[in-house]
C-alpha cells in the first residue's frame, strides 16, 4: 500500500510540474481579439458608408442653396437699380430748368452709393441725330475717376454702343459692361415717349462681389448669355484656360434651357469640382459657383480618418482591459496552486489573498478559513502589528507630498491647510512656480485610508511630473484642461474606477494678469475681487464653469479650460467639502451660508488669516465633534 502511495504522489508531482500549454488568458485574449476585430471591421465599414452617403447629400443640396442665394441677392440689386432708374427717368423727363435737374440728381445721388453718372442724348432735327447735351457725375465718385482719361473715354464709347443700340429702336437697354482695365458697371439706356431723348444711367456694380462673393469655399462669377465673364469673385482666375473649360459649359446651358442645376468639371492638375449655376432671364445673366471636390469632401475625410483612429484606440483599450482582466484569473490560480503545495509541505500557517470578487476568490476563502483556523490568534496579532506599521508608513509619506503651508513673492501669497479624518486621508493641495506662472492644485479622492492616499500620491507625483517637464524643457506652460486630461488618466489607472478624484487646477500669470482654470467636479473654488469698501456676499464670486466628470471615472473624458482677470489684491479661495458638510453635536452641518460669510468677513486680510478665521469659526460651530471627512483649505492672494 505504501508503495502505490508513493507511486501515485510522484505521478502527481510529474502532472503539477508539466507546464501549462495553452493559458486560459491567452485563449481569453484570442477570443476578445478576433470578436473585436470583425466587430470593427462592421462598424467601420457600415460609419463610413453611411458618412459618404449623407455628406454627398449635403454638399449638393448646400450647393443648391448656396447659388439660389447669391442668384437673389444678384437679382435684387439689379431689380433695385433698374427700379431707381424708372423712377428718376419719369422724373427728369418732366423737368425742363436744369437747375431743378441737377439738384434732383444730387439727392438722388446722396441715396444710392452705386449711382456713378447719367448722360442725355437729345436729337438734333438738323443733323437727325442725338448728341449729347448734359453729364452729370456723382460728386462723391469724381475724385476716384478724376484723372482716369482712359477710362473715361472708355466709358464714353460704351455710352456711344448703347447710343447706337437705342437709336435702333429699342427703349430701354440694360447691360452689364465689363472691360479689361475697367471695373464692372451697370448701364441702363432709356428713351422717352416723344423718342427725341435718350437717358444713360450708369451704375457700380463691383459692390456685388463684394457683397455676397464673401465665401472661403466657392468661387463666385456671373456671366452673359454670350459667355463673357461680367463680375468674378476671383478676377485673376478669368484667362484662356478657364474660358475653353467654360465656354462649352455655357453654349450647353442655354441650349438646354435648365434655369438651374449642378454638374462635375475637371480641370486639369486641379481635380474635379463642383459647378451649381442659376439662370437670370430677366436680366440675361448668369450666376455659377464653384467649390473643389477635395474641399468639399474635406471635412469628411477627417471624419473618416478620426473615426478609424477612435476604432483602433478602442480596441487597444479593450484589448489591455482585456489582458488585465484575464490577470484577475490566472493569478489566483497561481496562488491557489502554490498554496496547495505548501500545504502538502505542513506550512498551515500562511494565507492566499485573492480579491476577484468571484467564484476563485470565494475558493480561496474557504481554503484561508481552513487554514486559519490552525493558529488563529497568532495571526490576527500579526496582521494587526503589520497594518499599523503600514498605515503610519503611508501617513509619513503622504505628510511628505504636501508643500510648505505659506509660500510669499512679490507677486502672490499662498496659505494652505490640511487635516486628515483618519490615519491617511484623500484630500491633497499643491502649489508651484515655474517659468512665470504659479501652479494650484486641491483636490478630494473618494473614501478615506491606503487606497485613497494611494490616489492622492499618484496625483501628487502626475502634478510634480509636469511641472518639472515644464522646468526642464522647452514647454513654457500646459493649461489646466490638459493637466487634468493627463490627471484623469492616472486616476483611473491607479483607482481602478473603485476610487475617483474631484480636482481642480489653476494657473495664474502675473504678466498678464489672468488667471485660467479647469475643474473636474471639485467644489466651486470662490474668488473675492477687491474694492476699498467692506467686503460683502456681492464681492465673492463662485468660478464655476469648465466643469468636467470627476477624475478616473472614464479615459475618454475632455476637459475645457475657462479664462478671468485678476485685479490687485483679489484672493482665491480653495476648499474640500469637508469643512461645509462637518456637524455639532445636533447633527447639524455648518453648511455653505455661513462658510462665505466668514470668507468675506476676513477677505481683505492675508491669506493666512483668512484661512485661520475659517477654520476658528467652523471648529466652534462643531464644538467638538471631530470632522468625518478631510478638511482642506488653501487661500492664495495675488499682489
Amino acid at each position: 500500500m505504501d508503495d502505490k502511495k508513493a507511486k501515485k504522489e510522484k505521478k502527481l508531482e510529474k502532472k503539477m510540474a508539466r507546464p501549462v500549454f495553452f493559458p486560459i488568458k491567452f485563449k481569453f485574449l484570442a477570443t476578445q481579439l478576433v470578436v473585436f476585430t470583425l466587430s470593427l471591421v462592421a462598424f467601420l465599414a457600415f460609419t463610413i458608408d453611411l458618412i459618404l452617403n449623407d455628406k454627398t447629400a449635403y454638399i449638393y443640396e448646400n450647393s443648391i442653396s448656396h447659388i439660389e442665394s447669391q442668384s437673389n441677392f444678384v437679382e435684387k440689386f439689379l431689380s433695385s437699380e433698374l427700379n431707381s432708374s424708372l423712377l428718376l427717368f419719369s422724373s427728369l423727363d418732366l423737368q425742363s430748368n436744369i437747375n431743378n435737374t441737377r439738384d434732383m440728381l444730387e439727392r438722388f445721388s446722396t441715396q444710392n452709393l452705386n449711382f456713378m453718372d447719367i448722360t442725355l442724348y437729345e436729337m438734333n432735327k438738323s443733323k437727325r441725330l442725338l448728341e449729347e447735351s448734359f453729364y452729370f457725375q456723382n460728386p462723391k465718385l469724381q475724385r476716384r475717376f478724376k484723372d482716369s482719361a482712359k477710362m473715361s473715354r472708355k466709358h464714353r464709347q460704351i455710352f456711344m454702343e448703347l447710343h447706337d443700340l437705342v437709336k435702333a429702336g429699342d427703349d430701354r437697354i440694360f447691360k452689364i459692361v465689363t472691360e479689361k482695365e475697367t471695373v464692372p458697371h451697370l448701364f441702363v439706356a432709356m428713351r422717352n415717349k416723344r423718342r427725341d431723348k435718350v437717358y444713360v444711367f450708369r451704375y457700380l456694380v463691383e459692390n456685388i462681389a463684394h457683397d455676397i462673393f464673401q465665401s472661403s469655399s466657392y468661387t463666385d462669377f456671373i456671366v452673359d448669355y454670350e459667355g463673357k465673364v461680367l463680375i468674378h469673385s476671383v478676377p485673376e482666375e478669368v484667362n484662356d484656360d478657364f474660358y475653353s473649360i467654360y465656354r462649352p459649359i455655357f453654349s450647353e446651358i442655354i441650349e438646354k434651357k435648365t434655369r438651374s442645376g449642378v454638374q462635375t468639371i475637371s480641370k486639369p492638375g486641379l481635380g474635379d469640382f463642383l459647378v451649381s449655376y442659376k439662370i437670370n432671364n430677366q436680366f440675361e445673366v448668369m450666376i455659377f459657383s464653384e467649390i473643389s471636390r477635395d474641399k468639399a469632401f474635406e471635412f469628411t475625410k477627417l471624419i473618416i480618418v478620426k473615426t478609424v483612429i477612435f476604432g483602433l484606440f478602442v480596441g487597444v483599450i479593450i484589448y489591455i482591459i482585456s489582458l488585465i482582466f484575464s490577470q484577475t484569473i490566472t493569478k489566483p490560480l497561481d496562488k491557489l496552486m502554490k498554496r496547495t503545495k505548501k500545504l502538502s509541505e505542513g506550512d498551515f500557517k500562511s494565507t492566499v489573498s485573492i480579491w476577484s470578487g468571484d467564484e476563485i476568490a470565494k475558493l480561496a476563502n474557504s481554503f484561508n478559513f481552513m487554514t486559519s483556523k490552525l493558529d488563529t490568534i497568532l495571526l490576527e496579532m500579526k496582521d494587526k502589528g503589520r497594518m499599523e506599521s503600514e498605515l503610519q508608513t503611508a501617513k509619513i509619506v503622504q505628510d511628505s507630498l504636501f508643500p510648505d503651508k505659506e509660500s510669499k513673492t512679490e507677486e502672490y501669497e499662498v496659505y494652505g491647510h490640511y487635516e486628515s479624518a483618519s490615519e491617511c486621508g484623500g484630500d491633497w493641495w499643491g502649489y508651484k512656480y515655474s517659468k512665470g506662472k504659479l501652479y494650484l492644485f486641491v483636490g478630494d479622492a473618494t473614501g478615506h485610508g491606503v487606497p485613497a492616499a494611494l490616489v492622492t500620491a499618484s496625483v501628487s507625483s502626475g502634478c510634480q511630473t509636469i511641472v518639472n517637464y515644464i522646468d526642464d524643457h522647452d514647454e513654457e506652460y500646459v493649461p489646466p484642461n490638459q493637466i487634468l486630461n493627463y490627471l484623469n488618466k492616472v486616476v483611473n489607472k491607479t483607482g481602478g474606477n473603485s476610487i475617483l478624484m474631484t480636482f481642480f487646477v489653476a494657473v495664474y500669470d502675473p504678466s498678464t494678469r489672468k488667471l485660467e482654470y479647469s475643474n473636474a467636479s471639485h467644489n466651486f473654488p470662490l474668488i473675492y475681487k477687491y474694492n476699498d469698501k467692506k467686503p460683502t456676499k456681492k464681492d465673492v464670486k463662485a468660478l464655476a464653469k469648465a466643469q468636467g466628470r470627476r477624475l478616473g471615472d472614464k479615459t475618454d473624458t475632455i476637459y475645457e479650460s475657462e479664462t478671468i482677470d485678476v485685479g490687485e489684491n483679489d484672493v482665491l479661495l480653495l476648499f474640500s467639502d469637508g469643512v461645509i458638510e462637518a456637524v455639532n453635536p445636533e447633527g447639524e452641518i455648518w453648511g455653505e451660508r455661513k462658510f462665505m460669510k466668514s470668507f468675506f468677513s476676513m477677505a481683505q486680510k492675508p491669506p493666512k488669516k483668512i484661512v485661520e478665521n475659517i477654520l476658528n469659526d467652523a471648529y466652534k460651530y462643531y464644538e467638538g465633534v471631530p470632522p468625518d471627512d478631510d478638511v482642506t483649505l488653501v487661500a492664495a492672494k495675488f499682489n
